[in-house]
């Protein structure tokens, strides 16, 4: 195996904010990872599963695509 093959790779997300706001009031959509790409956090690599223990790489995936809405009113 070459060496440090867990590495993960380089990757992009989409992210976007779009707003509206006068002296009273503000609306804020928003999302995060818009393309819905799954994309490695984290990762191990080690023998958990008896009765051989074989090694196995086990990843922690990030956030899936999430999207919001913020509104603020100032009294």
């Amino acid at each position: 195996m070459p060496p440090n093959w867990t590495a993960s790779k380089p990757y992009g997300l989409v992210n976007a904010k779009l707003g509206w706001q006068n002296e009273r009031y503000e609306v804020t959509v928003w999302g995060r990872n818009l393309l819905d790409k799954d994309y490695t956090v984290r990762g191990f690599y080690f023998g958990d599963q008896p009765p051989n223990f074989p090694s196995t790489l086990y990843r922690q995936l990030g956030d899936p695509r999430n999207w919001g809405m913020h509104a603020t009113v100032k009294f």
